[in-house]
């Protein structure tokens, strides 16, 4: 669990935000609520076993309005940001590290946003998962190197673009994942879009065999002709999301130096 204490005029700066940028909801207005309110700090958490323990705790899930401004600040950027950091951390391997990082937008029936990090071992020449998946997790143990980065020029250039090589190898697999996933999840509402309809219809059709009145069917037929046209543009609509797409966006580069001991 965490504080989050802000200065008045932070509070109201980002009452502005979330005002101009995000869509309001439940999560939406207690968090303006505490924004606007005379309470000092607020208790947050990003763990959802803590959350589901403490359900008065904000849970900071990528729903919050805190997390849609940072995306949204993310996407701004339009030159990467790049760097030569350091971090002393026991416990993951020792040396230098190129690194990337990127926001991809998962397009589809369930579209997402994920912020995807990529560190290459420079003397092994191979990107190493374990300090990929902490990246993020680093950020508060990092500092700026003071050395002159140890590369420069056709050099730098040539290992960006073979870390770039692997980025693109998991982004095609992670675009064949996510199509599969896509297409599973669309195909599951067009059945169960089917489903109703059929039903439906069987159900106008023993209302209209059932009655004579010349009135009564002819608003019974009016009625099976709107839900036919319904029908048809909810599936058009289904349909069109089959389209899935993963769409990149980088924000951050450069080199990582992890140093053992204090």
């Amino acid at each position: 669990m965490y504080r989050l204490r802000l200065k008045k005029e932070s509070r109201q700066l980002l009452l502005e935000k979330i005002q101009s940028e995000v869509q309001p909801d439940r999560t939406t207005l207690l968090f303006t609520r505490w924004l606007q309110g005379e309470e000092t700090f607020l208790i947050v958490t990003f763990d959802q076993k803590t959350a589901l323990e403490n359900r008065q705790i904000p849970f900071i899930t990528p729903l919050h309005p805190l997390s849609r401004l940072a995306v949204n600040k993310l996407k701004a950027i339009e030159t990467p940001l790049l760097s030569y950091i350091t971090t002393r951390k026991d416990g993951i391997p020792e040396g230098r590290y190129l690194f990337i990082s990127e926001l991809w937008d998962y397009l589809g029936i369930h579209p997402e946003v994920r912020m995807v990090n990529l560190c290459l071992d420079i003397e092994k020449k191979e990107v190493n998962e374990q300090v990929s998946s902490i990246l993020i997790g680093l950020l508060g143990t990092m500092q700026d190197s003071l050395e002159r980065i140890p590369f420069g020029g056709v050099q730098a250039k040539r290992k960006f673009d073979q870390l770039d090589e692997f980025l693109q190898i998991h982004r095609r697999e992670m675009l064949r994942q996510h199509k599969e996933r896509n297409d599973f999840a669309v195909n599951k509402k067009i059945a169960g879009l089917e489903a109703w309809y059929q039903m439906r219809i069987q159900r106008l059709e023993t209302e209209l065999s059932a009655t004579h009145d010349d009135r009564i069917q002819r608003m019974k037929e009016a009625e099976r002709s709107n839900i036919g046209k319904d029908y048809l543009q909810k599936r058009k609509d289904l349909e069109g999301k089959k389209v899935a797409d993963i769409t990149t966006r980088r924000i951050a580069a450069g080199i990582l130096e992890v140093i053992h001991g204090k």
